[in-house]
């Protein structure tokens, strides 16, 4: 969007979602933590009615000590599908809708520099 600075986060708004169930898998809850904005992960499961989310992650988590929290990341990241939506930038207010669980991101002409 032109003009528009900050792009990131988006505000999320629920209409439906769905919870799958999917095999828990420490190691790739492990590896993805460094590569999550945890606030942001935080803000958006308790928008899907998810409240299980510690304020503040572990400093080092590890599968022994912390397992409860893995299970809950991964539950966060891999088991809640928004299906449908809207994504909103909040920077100029243009709204993004999610349909079939895909957000529709593509910018109209007139809306191009």
């Amino acid at each position: 969007m032109p003009g528009v600075k900050e792009r990131y986060p988006l505000g999320l708004v629920v209409g439906k979602i769905e919870l799958q169930e999917n095999e828990f898998d420490p190691a790739f809850v492990l590896h993805m933590l460094s590569k999550l904005n945890y606030p942001v992960l935080r803000k958006a499961a308790s928008i899907c009615q998810f409240n299980d989310l510690p304020e503040q992650p572990p400093a080092n988590p590890t599968v022994e000590n912390d397992g409860q929290f893995l299970q809950a990341v991964f539950h966060a990241i891999s088991n809640i599908d928004v299906i449908e939506g809207t994504l909103v930038c909040f920077e100029s207010k243009r709204e993004f809708p999610i349909a079939g669980g895909v957000p529709n991101m593509l910018v109209n002409d007139f809306e191009q520099p």
